[in-house]
């Protein structure tokens, strides 16, 4: 509710009535309510505040989800909390989530297309056309975002991989796609991309540091900063391109 009013105030009247809902909140201590105002209000002690105010193990839990999604940083004793701020084990967490919801199969882009239900396929619809290649590469890393695994990108042999059946801007934006696959998997994403390190072509070279990007949002903690820039650093001893890396999304 006060998220839909605030849009439609002026300053300093919406941030007056965002410091007053969050007043409210924590008065009838609605912790996990009054961080997403304290976040909205972009205030770090007021998040701070409420993360400290969390007695509730679980609690401080989703509190420390909800920071780390925006990229703050909040120090914790506490190990399993400090997993939740630093997203170390998001990966781990997600794919637990499409578990429960038995949707970890891997999707294909013909599921999204249901092209078999058409009547009749235009000319300009061919499967080895560039511009369908490409809008497969994109739909089937948007479809199998995160959950690590795929049946077009992720083959047994490299040579036959998709990415071989794409030219130029197509293998580029194919090859980062992998990285989309693999969003949060830093351990099991880097092995992948290091097969193609080897690669002749340009466009895959280039597009080795996209996947990486695409990988690695919201990973803010120390030992996934250590191995992915670990792994940027033999990146660029090989082709020598200067790193863009981000990780903190």
């Amino acid at each position: 509710m006060v998220f839909s009013i605030v849009p439609l105030l002026s300053f300093p009247e919406d941030v007056k009535t965002l410091q007053t809902a969050h007043t409210i909140y924590r008065t009838f201590n609605k912790l996990a309510q009054a961080m997403t105002l304290a976040i909205r209000l972009n205030d770090v002690n007021l998040i701070q505040e409420n993360f400290k105010a969390a007695n509730d193990h679980a609690l401080k839990k989703q509190l420390a989800f909800l920071v780390a999604r925006q990229g703050i940083r909040i120090d914790s004793e506490d190990e399993e909390v400090a997993e939740c701020l630093n997203n170390t084990r998001l990966t781990e967490h997600f794919l637990a989530l499409g578990r429960e919801l038995n949707i970890l199969d891997a999707k294909t882009p013909e599921d999204i297309y249901k092209s078999h239900l058409e009547n009749s396929r235009g000319s300009g619809a061919s499967v080895d056309s560039a511009k369908q290649n490409l809008a497969n590469s994109f739909v089937n890393s948007f479809v199998n975002a995160g959950f690590t695994n795929d049946k077009l990108m992720l083959t047994d042999e490299d040579s036959n991989s998709w990415v071989y059946k794409n030219k130029d801007m197509g293998m580029l934006s194919a090859t980062a796609s992998i990285g989309m696959i693999h969003q949060w998997n830093v351990e099991g994403g880097l092995g992948i991309i290091d097969r193609f390190m080897e690669a002749s072509e340009s466009s895959i070279k280039v597009s080795q540091q996209r996947h990486l990007r695409f990988m690695c949002p919201f990973l803010i903690s120390i030992s996934g900063r250590s191995s992915a820039c670990s792994w940027n650093r033999q990146f660029r001893s090989k082709v020598g391109s200067r790193p863009c890396v981000s990780f903190t999304g």
